[in-house]
C-alpha cells in the first residue's frame, strides 16, 4: 500500500476480510528526498499509517530506499530516525535502483548513454551483489555498507518480534517438513555472508513463492 491510502475505514475493511500484514513503500524520511522522488507524501502521514495498522492488529512492513538522486548522509540519517518511529514489525532498506523505462532511469542516461548497454539482469534493489547506478552525496562503496548496516540493526531488532509470532513459528516448523531445502539454503547464505539479511531474504523469498 501507499501510506497516503491508509485510513481506518480501509484497514478496518481489510481486518475484516482477513489481511493479516501490509507492506507501505515509505522510501525516506527526509521531506527534500521524498521530492526529489516525488512520492507526494511526508514522513507525518507515514506514522501515522503505521499507527492505524497497529491499532488494527495488522503487521506491518515499510521498504525504504537509500542512495537517492542528490541524497546525503544527513538525509539517511532522517530516514533511519523515521524507521524507527514507525515502530514497523518489518523494516527492509534497499539501494535505489533506475529500473529501464522509469522517469529516473530517463533522466540518467542523458548523463550517462553508457548505461543503456547494463544487461537488465545486472539491476537488482536487494540482496548482497548490489550496485548503484544513481549520482549521490556518497560513494558506491560506503552507500552499500549502509544498507547492510541498516538492514541488520533493524532485523535483529524485529526478528525479534518475529519468534513472538506464533502463526510464523508453526509456518517456519511445516515449511522445515515440507521444503527443508529452503530452510538450509537461509541457513547456508547466513554462514556464507555473516549477515542475518541474507538468512532472512533467502527464507522469505522462497517462503513465499514455495509450491507446496
Amino acid at each position: 500500500m501507499r501510506v497516503d491510502t491508509v485510513d481506518e475505514d480501509v484497514v478496518k475493511a481489510l481486518k475484516d476480510v482477513g489481511c493479516i500484514q501490509a507492506d507501505l513503500g515509505v522510501e525516506s524520511g527526509s521531506t527534500r528526498i521524498l521530492k526529489v522522488l516525488n512520492k507526494g507524501i511526508v514522513p507525518e502521514k507515514a506514522i501515522r499509517a503505521f499507527k492505524i495498522l497497529r491499532k488494527h492488529g495488522i503487521n506491518s512492513c515499510a521498504t525504504f530506499m537509500i542512495g537517492n538522486p542528490t541524497e546525503t548522509l544527513e538525509d539517511i540519517e532522517m530516514t533511519k530516525q523515521l524507521a524507527h518511529k514507525l515502530h514497523a514489525d518489518y523494516i527492509q532498506f534497499y539501494i535505489t535502483t533506475p529500473y529501464p523505462g522509469t522517469p529516473m532511469y530517463l533522466d540518467i542516461i542523458k548523463k550517462d548513454p553508457k548505461l543503456k548497454e547494463i544487461p537488465y539482469d545486472k539491476y537488482c534493489h536487494g540482496g548482497i551483489d548490489l550496485s548503484s547506478f544513481v549520482e549521490s552525496e556518497i560513494p558506491e562503496k560506503h552507500l552499500l555498507e549502509l544498507q547492510q548496516s541498516l538492514n541488520n540493526e533493524f532485523l535483529k531488532k524485529t526478528g525479534l518480534q518475529m519468534l513472538k509470532n506464533k502463526w510464523l513459528i508453526w509456518d517456519m516448523f511445516t515449511l522445515s517438513v515440507q521444503k527443508p531445502k529452503i530452510i538450509a539454503d537461509a541457513f547456508s547464505a547466513l554462514i556464507k555472508t555473516g549477515k542475518i539479511t541474507e538468512f532472512y531474504r533467502v527464507f522469505y523469498y522462497n517462503q513465499n513463492f514455495r509450491r507446496v
